[in-house]
C-alpha cells in the first residue's frame, strides 16, 4: 500500500491518502470519486507553497550575493588605504593601481607606519600615550617643564588659594 500525507509545514491540509480500499483515505473501490479532486487540491497547494518558498529562497540567495558584492568592495577600498606590511616604499596600491593620497603601510626595515602624502612617503608620528613623554612649556606662572611637576605645582597653587578665602585663616 502507498500513502501520501499532505503536510501543514508544507502547504497541506494534514490529511492523507492512500491507493487501497480504506473507506476513510482509500481511493479503490470508488473511493476516487470523492478523494481524487481534493487530494489534487492538496498537489496544487503544496506545490504552491514550494513555488513561494522557492521564491523567498532566490530572493535570499540574491540579496546574499549583493551583502557579498558590498562587502568585497569595502574589502578592495580599505585595501586600497592600507597597504600592509612592505619591506620598500610601493609605488602601487595592492591591485597594482596608482596610490591613493592617505595610502599608508607598515615599513617592516624602520618598523615605522608611513604615509603616502600624493607625492612621497611620510613617516607617521604618534602623541605619546604617557606623561612622561609630554613636555610643557613653562607659561601663567607655570615653571614646570614635564605634566608632573606642572599638576603638582597648579595643585599647590590651588590649595594656596583655597586657604586664602578661607578668611584668612
Amino acid at each position: 500500500m502507498a500513502s501520501v500525507t499532505f503536510s501543514v509545514s508544507v502547504g497541506g491540509d494534514g490529511s492523507t491518502v492512500t491507493d487501497d480500499a480504506n473507506a476513510t483515505t482509500g481511493l479503490g473501490n470508488g473511493g476516487h470519486r470523492t478523494r481524487f479532486v481534493p487530494s489534487l487540491a492538496q498537489v496544487v497547494a503544496v506545490a504552491s507553497q514550494m513555488v513561494a518558498t522557492a521564491t523567498t529562497v532566490a530572493s535570499q540567495a540574491s540579496q546574499v550575493s549583493l551583502d557579498a558584492a558590498a562587502t568585497a568592495l569595502a574589502y578592495d577600498q580599505f585595501d586600497d588605504r592600507w597597504l600592509g606590511a612592505k619591506a620598500a616604499n610601493p609605488t602601487l596600491d595592492n591591485d597594482g593601481n596608482a596610490l591613493l593620497t592617505g595610502a599608508a603601510y607598515w615599513n617592516t626595515v624602520s618598523n615605522q607606519i608611513r604615509i603616502w602624502t600624493g607625492s612621497a612617503w611620510v613617516v607617521q608620528t604618534f602623541i605619546p600615550t604617557a606623561a612622561s613623554g609630554v613636555t610643557v612649556a613653562a607659561d601663567a606662572g607655570v615653571t614646570a617643564t614635564d605634566v608632573q611637576s606642572a599638576i603638582e605645582e597648579l595643585s599647590a597653587s590651588a590649595n594656596l588659594f583655597a586657604f586664602s578665602n578661607l578668611g584668612g585663616f
